[in-house]
């Protein structure tokens, strides 16, 4: 062995520690190549653990299960220059080598003291992170197994723990010899022949079940992450199961997005799907699957220190030369938000309302009690063919983590979570869904009008950004830290403007309330931009396709940003004028997003506060006058404003939010407020988000009620009083009484048993 005679067998520099890691020597013993090759290898990595490497070992401690190592910087430091080649193409016998030179350079230092090889304690294990050249699951094949390779993607699905055995002792039925054997990656099997034999040939073995060694163990399945310029067209994302053990145990949730390191091993079918590997059919079936055997687990959705780590890691020098151009711009954000699917004209106001969510308000801290989310809510309500689809299309498609889901043939399990019942085991795991899936970015819900029971899930997701459940005797919370970006089109195919949102979506108020921008898009003929548009399409579809290039650019002046009110132009006209002949490629947008996302935190200034105080106390005097329905503006509103006018100051990746960035929000919340509280005769009316819809039959008949009223001293109408008070009116209703109800509904009539008496007249 190359070793002193005076070291202790039972050592990690003996051959208990050996066997601990390799096994038995087999018939040939220490002469055998194999074992001089390892021994040599062993040595080697010992002596570089003592001197130069020992800082990758000297923050472990006595039990500690498992130590990290950055791959690159194990690889350019080793002493051995094929060691990357070894760890990548045979991992079965270098991870041991590695293992087994640290456990033995520890013992020399004097820390592994009472730890010893056949100690209960499991081995000391090196886990490697930082591998550089990802494996994308579409490469996995045949070739690939028993590979060291890394792979990235979605947590969607996350199993119980449970034990697996690792070695057991079974007694020989015929001779009563007892023998211990082990299960290699977990995989039961019974022994085939007694150890005696030829002298014992017996075939029936008695397992001793408690003398079974056991270990933790966890699976777990991964979705590849797909962009749209990297997608299949028409195949549904692949997945990948993942074997965690040891420490690894509960590393990551459903939703996170995290990069494995491990080995690729191949299970039979029927073995995989029975929990105890001890499947019949598994000796007759030849139908193997991947999956990884996990080394290490880093997950991007743990921590904040975690997930700014992972966007930096992304971006590079040249991304960093490009933010500063961009965010130096005199015309940043025009630029950003023309960069938001170019090939739909107009709709100014909301691209820069899909930038806003995208980019989200400031991060708060994480020990803060009271939740408040920094994420933003957008809803896009109008006519068929104005380019909502593809809108949200491209919002998924520069969104650092996108998801897009149509409403119709979303469910409620498939927007939250789904709880499955795995076969065999019989346990229940929880598999994400689009929300979760969502966490740290943005879900896109087309068709959100075609929804039914699914919006009642959606309350929670939206506010307090969890998602519970409590099924099968699981009570669990999983976070939904994601912007909903929705997609609508009005009952009936057409907006009708004397009509309330809710009744034009048919969705209730306390959901549309979530929503921090409602954007209604009316297809009305206007001469001037039908031109425009018809000029853009035939243009887009006969151009040659220009070539990418900068976009020119002013430098941005402390004149311009302290510009007065009086000499600023307003947001609208500023993107209509502004002509993005080169708008920014979708991966430098995403990586601009991501980097303001993970690392621009603004606070506003106090000129700021006070135009956005300004504003939410006048909204709220303008209610005051109504009498009718729940005021829709409340402190969320004003929450809604402040995380607006952050993302506008993020768009610049500035730290401070300027009273102009609170000017250009308001100027985009009041184009949604005219959007949604204006009727059909252009008057602003705040009770039109919810309730039913004040028509001008109501409002005449209403106020001949409070004529007759005052004229007769009595505030209690009966029926017939109501029906001959209408045809004085001349009003032509069909269903009277489903019009009295709704008026009902209104608390304008209340219903009384001698009849319906009036509200808010006040007799003389």
């Amino acid at each position: 062995m190359g070793e002193d005679a005076g070291i202790d067998s039972a050592s990690w520099r003996g051959m208990d520690g050996w066997i601990a890691y390799f096994g038995d020597l087999g018939p040939e013993g220490e002469e055998s190549a194999e074992f001089i090759a390892k021994q040599v290898v062993v040595d080697r990595l010992q002596t570089f653990f003592l001197e130069p490497g020992w800082r990758f070992l000297k923050d472990i401690e006595e039990y500690d299960r498992s130590f990290h190592l950055d791959f690159n910087d194990f690889v350019s430091e080793s002493p051995m220059r094929s060691i990357e080649k070894a760890i990548v193409d045979s991992p079965e016998d270098s991870l041991p080598c590695i293992a087994l030179a640290a456990a033995r350079a520890l013992e020399s230092q004097g820390v592994f003291c009472e730890r010893k090889p056949q100690s209960p304690i499991e081995l000391l294990v090196p886990r490697f992170t930082g591998i550089s050249n990802l494996t994308g699951m579409k490469d996995l094949n045949s070739a690939s197994i028993g590979k060291f390779l890394s792979v990235q993607g979605h947590v969607v699905r996350v199993g119980n723990v449970r034990q697996q055995v690792k070695s057991l002792v079974f007694s020989c039925c015929k001779c009563g010899k007892e023998f211990t054997q082990g299960f290699k990656d977990f995989k039961y099997a019974s022994p085939m022949e007694c150890p005696n034999a030829p002298t014992c040939r017996g075939h029936f073995f008695r397992p001793m079940t408690s003398s079974a060694v056991t270990c933790d163990w966890q699976g777990i399945r991964i979705q590849e992450n797909l962009r749209d310029d990297v997608r299949e067209v028409g195949r549904m994302p692949r997945t990948l199961d993942i074997e965690l053990v040891s420490d690894l145990i509960d590393s990551c949730n459903p939703g996170d997005t995290v990069t494995i390191c491990g080995v690729s091993k191949a299970l039979n079918v029927e073995a995989g799907n029975n929990a105890g590997g001890r499947a019949s059919k598994a000796k007759t079936h030849s139908l193997f699957k991947l999956y990884i055997d996990a080394n290490s687990v880093a997950s991007s959705g743990r921590s904040r220190k975690r997930r700014r780590k992972a966007t930096d890691d992304d971006i590079t020098d040249e991304d960093l030369t490009a933010f500063e151009e961009i965010s130096g711009d005199l015309n940043t954000f025009e630029l950003l938000a023309h960069s938001i699917c170019p090939s739909i004209y107009g709709h100014e106001l909301v691209k820069a309302g899909i930038l806003l969510t995208l980019l989200g308000g400031s991060q708060k801290p994480e020990t803060t009690e009271v939740c408040v989310r920094p994420d933003i809510h957008c809803l896009i309500v109008g006519d068929p063919g104005l380019g909502k689809s593809q809108l949200l299309k491209a919002t998924t498609n520069v969104a650092p983590r996108g998801i897009y889901v149509c409403g119709n043939t979303s469910t409620t399990a498939g927007l939250t979570v789904t709880m499955v019942k795995e076969s065999g085991s019989n346990d229940y795991f929880l598999e994400a869904g689009a929300l979760v899936l969502g966490d740290e970015g943005i879900c896109c819900i087309d068709e959100f009008d075609k929804m039914g029971s699914e919006h009642q899930a959606l309350l929670e997701a939206m506010e307090q950004q969890t998602v519970s459940i409590a099924k099968a005797g699981m009570i669990c919370n999983l976070k939904t830290k994601t912007s909903v970006v929705a997609a609508a089109n009005p009952r009936g195919g057409h907006y009708d403007l004397s009509k309330t949102v809710c009744e034009n979506l048919k969705i209730a108020l306390p959901l549309l309330s979530r929503f921090d921008l409602v954007f209604i898009l009316l297809d009305s003929p206007d001469k001037q931009k039908d031109r425009y548009i018809s000029e853009h399409v035939l243009t887009a579809c006969t151009s040659k396709k220009k070539k990418k290039g900068s976009v020119h650019r002013r430098p941005r002046s402390r004149e311009t940003d302290a510009e007065s009110e009086a000499e600023r132009i307003s947001l609208e006209k500023r993107l209509q004028k502004y002509r993005c002949d080169s708008p920014l490629p979708s991966v430098l947008f995403r990586k601009y997003i991501s980097y303001a996302r993970a690392h621009i935190n603004p606070i506003l200034s106090n000129s700021a506060k006070r135009v956005l105080q300004t504003f939410y106390l006048t909204l709220r005097r303008g209610m005051g006058n109504q009498t009718l329905d729940v005021p829709p503006v409340t402190t969320r509103q004003l929450e809604s404003l402040k995380r607006l006018v952050e993302a506008r100051a993020k768009a610049e990746h500035r730290q401070i939010a300027t009273e102009n960035d609170a000017l250009d929000v308001i100027e985009i919340l009041k184009a949604s407020l005219v959007d949604t509280f204006s009727d059909e005769h252009g008057r602003i009316d705040f009770t039109r988000a919810s309730g039913m819809s004040r028509t001008k039959e109501v409002k005449k008949f209403v106020m001949g009620l409070h004529a007759e009223a005052q004229r007769t001293g009595h505030d209690v109408f009966s029926m017939s009083d109501l029906k001959r008070i209408a045809q004085n009116l001349q009003l032509k209703i069909p269903m009277f009484e489903d019009f009295i109800d709704m008026i009902n509904h209104q608390n304008v009539l209340l219903k009384r048993s001698k009849g319906y008496r009036l509200q808010g007249t006040q007799l003389g």
